[in-house]
């Protein structure tokens, strides 16, 4: 493989991996504050010297079915010290903790929000070019209805019309649902115009004359061949998903604080003094980028290999 594509299954898989693993990486919870230290610089708060170990004890949480307090790494010292590895916000907030926990938000609602559409789609897009006749009509006239709005705009438009004052678990469901509801349709139409081609071929005929259901027809012997393709187009939407919560979350529709998103986080700079004083709380959108360009290169070798 090349080298970038290998370095961006590298960073694939740490972020899959932070994400799992983000209570256990974290020193602090993403909400504590230490208010004596806004704008604090990266590394140490104070000037004495204090040790960094691994696997301390800290805030409690629940990873999978167990509770535990052990963290990767902390201070351990009765002073006032502590350790910011990446600085910390207006609030004293720990940059990194934020960072590590706000990964999940981004690679959850990315997977989630990919795995729901490819369903849809796959199952519309089957269903219409095998049927044919009235049911591929108004499938489609669906499709194009649709995609006739702005992707962005819609989404802005659909999380305007619900309640402000949700909470981040309901925001987080809404913004899945949302994304989800408005990217199928692009993805029932490539599959309806593969299926079309795929459903005149001798296997299809012969299952169609054994007296094999539609469904069944569709599920077992139809989706199966578009597997490729659908496989390619997931990976490459995986970024449009998490550009669209970093969107949301950053003019405050998504996910809201003080739970960390990385938009949410980004929304700091819009404060032009904050951009020039404090460079470091320009991360999120770092990782944004750097999380896109993997996507994106990773998903077109994907490409390369199996279409």
């Amino acid at each position: 493989m090349k080298p970038s594509v290998i370095f961006s299954l590298f960073i694939l898989s740490s972020l899959l991996v932070i994400a799992i693993f983000a209570d256990f990486i974290s020193p602090y919870r993403y909400d504590e504050q230490h208010r004596e230290f806004p704008f604090q610089k990266p590394g140490f708060s104070a000037t004495q010297k204090t040790q960094v170990h691994f696997f301390v004890r800290g805030y409690e949480y629940k990873f999978i079915f167990l509770k535990t307090n052990i963290h990767l790494f902390g201070t351990q010292t009765e002073d006032n010290s502590n350790f910011f590895l990446l600085g910390t916000d207006m609030h004293g907030r720990d940059i990194f903790s934020r960072l590590i926990i706000a990964s999940r938000v981004s690679v959850s609602i990315s997977l989630l929000g990919v795995f729901i559409t490819f369903c849809i789609g796959l199952l519309v897009g089957g269903l219409s070019g095998y049927i044919g006749g009235k049911v591929d009509a108004l499938l489609m006239r669906t499709c194009e209805a649709l995609m006739c709005f702005p992707f962005f705009y819609l989404m802005l438009a659909l999380r305007a019309m619900l309640p402000l004052n949700l909470t981040s678990t309901q925001v987080y469901a809404c913004i899945v649902a949302i994304m989800s509801f408005l990217a199928w349709p692009s993805v029932a139409r490539v599959i309806r115009g593969m299926v079309l081609s795929i459903r005149q071929r001798d296997f299809i005929v012969c299952a169609e004359l054994l007296g094999i259901g539609n469904l069944r027809v569709v599920y077992k012997h139809i989706l199966p061949n578009t597997v490729s393709y659908a496989l390619t187009a997931a990976f490459l939407s995986i970024p449009a998903y998490m550009l669209g919560e970093s969107g949301l979350s950053f003019i405050g529709l998504g996910i809201q604080e003080p739970e960390p998103s990385w938009g949410n986080m980004l929304s700091a700079v819009m404060d032009i003094q904050v951009l020039t004083s404090y460079p470091w709380m320009l991360l999120p959108g770092f990782l944004i980028l750097i999380t896109v360009i993997a996507c994106n290169t990773f998903g077109e070798h994907i490409k390369e290999k199996l279409c």
